[in-house]
């Protein structure tokens, strides 16, 4: 039997609610377990990610807990959206459960 290795940041932690439709309250309840973003419509859990992140540790967790759909679009190319981030999905998010989110671009 072979171990799922937790510290390669290809291979995160399954989260087993990948089709859940998350509420603002119920993300709030799970920081102390998460490390979540919102990209589009959809949540990711980052966590395992950040130790790996080319531009260090401290870029992400300057926009832990926010929408970065933006911000993605503008300083990363389409393969981190594409390719990488899927890696890390939690399920999508109920907007209207939501504060009004900072501005943001739909994503295609």
């Amino acid at each position: 039997m072979t171990s799922k290795n937790n510290n390669n940041p290809e291979s995160p932690q399954s989260d087993s609610k990948k089709g859940h439709l998350w509420t603002y309250k119920e993300l709030q309840a799970v920081l102390d377990e998460k490390d979540w973003l919102i990209y589009g419509d959809s949540v990711y859990n980052v966590r395992a990610f950040l130790p790996h992140h080319p531009g260090g540790e401290l870029l992400i967790k300057h926009v832990l807990y926010t929408d970065v759909t933006d911000h993605l679009g503008k300083f990363h190319p389409k393969y981190v959206t594409e390719e990488k981030l899927p890696n890390y999905l939690m399920g999508k998010i109920d907007e209207k459960t939501f504060p009004p989110l900072r501005s943001r671009s739909k994503v295609a």
